[in-house]
């Protein structure tokens, strides 16, 4: 769902959990907290509820951060790729193995 959100120019509070940190960078695209800390949660929410400066500065960044790297155009090639290689991979074990 951050992505999307990024997308939409929404401002994501997201905790250091997963790829969530590659997609929201603190303080610039959203606001990352330990995982479990959910007082740190809701000083960031309260920071961007107090901020509506920042908090439209971060939406702005969401979606450039989106449009830049996750375009379509852009993840498309790069899954087929993948996919690709992962076929060849798979293809050459299969072949070793006759």
């Amino acid at each position: 769902f951050t992505r999307s959100f990024c997308a939409i120019s929404f401002t994501s509070i997201c905790s250091r959990a997963g790829g969530l940190p590659e997609v929201v960078e603190h303080d610039v695209s959203g606001m990352l907290f330990p995982v479990g800390d959910y007082k740190a949660m809701g000083r960031a929410a309260i920071t961007l509820l107090e901020d509506d400066n920042r908090r439209l500065r971060m939406g702005k960044a969401a979606r450039e951060s989106s449009v830049k790297n996750y375009a379509q155009d852009l993840i498309i090639p790069q899954y087929e790729e993948l996919y690709w290689e992962l076929a060849a991979e798979r293809a050459h074990r299969v072949l070793a193995q006759v």
